[in-house]
């Protein structure tokens, strides 16, 4: 496993590109320089973006009893769509200060937060860079939640009684979450 100095084009090893992170003056931590912001921007935006889905999903499931043709495919899919299209607005600014926290574009949040303008926190293509990635993304992890909540879950339970049900909430919303990233990050 290579990866690229940004500074010779050169390509590293692992251990490599290790010893440069370890030599740099936080050293491992620099790994984590923005995850304040992260955490605390991430919050409203997945609060939204899950709140705009089930939503979605109940009105849908609503049409879907009057359309026999509107599949439940369709309906998790779309209700992923516009959630994350909603949360997008309020994650481009703080994925932008967070990014650039981490490039060493701002030494620190105090810097950042002079420099706070609409132009720096929506840059041109931020919220469709943004949507780009996360829409797909949110289709495909959504779309294997529900099923295997649906399907895979309540066989689990009915044949592991003694594993408590939320431990199979975790392990399938992780589970989710792991093909979603899979199949949509290149």
């Amino acid at each position: 496993q290579h990866s690229r100095s940004a500074a010779t084009g050169n390509a590293l090893s692992v251990a490599e590109a290790a010893k440069v992170i370890m030599g740099r003056p936080k050293g491992f931590w620099e790994l984590y320089a923005g995850v304040g912001v992260a955490v605390v921007g991430s919050m409203p935006s997945v609060g939204l973006y899950f709140g705009v889905y089930s939503f979605c999903k109940k009105t849908f499931a609503k049409w879907e009893e009057k359309r026999p043709y509107m599949s439940r495919t369709l309906s998790i899919a779309l209700s992923a769509a516009i959630g994350n299209t909603i949360a997008s607005a309020s994650r481009v600014p703080y994925e932008v200060v967070k990014q650039k926290l981490q490039t060493k574009a701002y030494a620190s949040i105090g810097e950042a937060m002079k420099d706070l303008s609409l132009a720096t926190l929506f840059p041109t293509g931020g919220i469709a860079s943004q949507m780009l990635r996360d829409i797909p993304y949110a289709i495909v992890t959504l779309l294997t939640y529900e099923h295997l909540k649906g399907v895979w879950k309540p066989r689990a339970v009915a044949k592991f009684e003694n594993v408590p049900s939320r431990a199979w909430d975790l392990l399938v919303g992780g589970l989710a979450g792991g093909v979603g990233s899979y199949a949509t990050n290149p």
